[in-house]
């Protein structure tokens, strides 16, 4: 008996669990759809969609009608899930897409726009921005810093090959020239650290736009010397460096940098982990309609 009613109390409890999973599984999908929806782009781009696909259905069974002869299609019970089904399709093609991949036709520059985990790409470098120090010890930097996930994910936390390459790339005790960039190869993928940003006492480290701008050219700099197909980056400046802009204003500067040193000389592939699903969507109608403006064709 005692046994027995053990374990009907640990079914009630896995029961309580999982009906408590299931209700904040369903309160933030529906905060995600509630933000969604507040978005102006959808909502336009979901009625533009949602007439276009009434007015086909409307021709289209006008057509049949005619065709066939009929005075009707035999009553709502077959129309309603036909418009149903469609609305349905409406709605999913309408939703913000996850992805943006443009590319120009005169000359060799190409870019696309993601939200994933910067560590997750490995056909090709990528950018780790850092303080001018190089610095990779708590006390000037935090763990949720872009070189304390990289010693993490890549060197299984040990610094050591990190270390070596900022030492064999001549970085001393002294603050690095911004936009100095230090490559640092590990079996997982390789990494261009980035100085970027400076020490700050009570925030670990600030950044100003100028210096943001000078990176950008340096990066392009480097990402030559790798000879690689691709380089992906986050938007410089839009992290713990805390930059006074958003991510929007850092993102079209970043891009504008790229495409104009594309323009000059060929650079390679760029590929620009936003920040942020839910504003992902606003940041590919930018950059859609600024690539558009340039030449790029998706």
């Amino acid at each position: 008996m005692a046994s027995g009613g053990l374990r009907q109390v640990a079914l009630a409890d896995a029961g309580t669990q999982s009906r408590g999973s299931l209700g904040s599984g369903l309160r933030g999908l529906g905060a995600s759809l509630s933000a969604l929806w507040h978005k102006a782009s959808y909502r336009r781009r979901l009625a533009i969609n949602a007439t276009a696909f009434l007015g086909v259905f409307a021709t289209v069974a006008q057509i049949f009608l005619w065709i066939t002869g009929a005075d009707s299609f035999g009553g709502v019970w077959l129309v309603a899930p036909l418009i149903a089904i469609g609305l349905a399709v409406v709605v999913w093609r309408s939703l913000p897409p996850t992805r943006l991949h443009m590319r120009h036709a005169s000359y060799s520059a190409s870019f696309e726009l993601v939200s994933a985990d910067l560590f997750d790409f490995v056909d090709g470098p990528i950018v780790v921005p850092v303080n001018r120090h190089f610095d990779f010890s708590p006390e000037w930097v935090a763990d949720e810093s872009l070189i304390a996930q990289l010693i993490k994910e890549r060197h299984a936390g040990d610094p050591a090959a990190v270390r070596q390459a900022i030492s064999d790339a001549g970085v001393g005790a002294a603050e690095a020239p911004v936009g100095t960039a230090v490559r640092v190869s590990s079996p997982n993928g390789e990494s261009i650290l980035l100085a970027v940003s400076q020490r700050h006492e009570q925030q670990r480290s600030t950044v100003l736009v100028n210096d943001i701008a000078n990176a950008h050219a340096r990066l392009w700099e480097a990402a030559r010397a790798t000879n690689s197909t691709t380089l992906t980056t986050p938007v410089i400046g839009s992290g713990l460096a805390r930059a006074q802009l958003g991510p929007m204003p850092l993102l079209m500067l970043l891009l504008t940098s790229y495409i104009t040193a594309a323009m000059e000389v060929p650079v390679c592939h760029l590929r620009i982990v936003f920040p942020g699903r839910l504003e992902l969507s606003s940041a590919i109608d930018l950059c859609r309609e600024y690539g558009e403006a340039l030449g790029f064709t998706t």
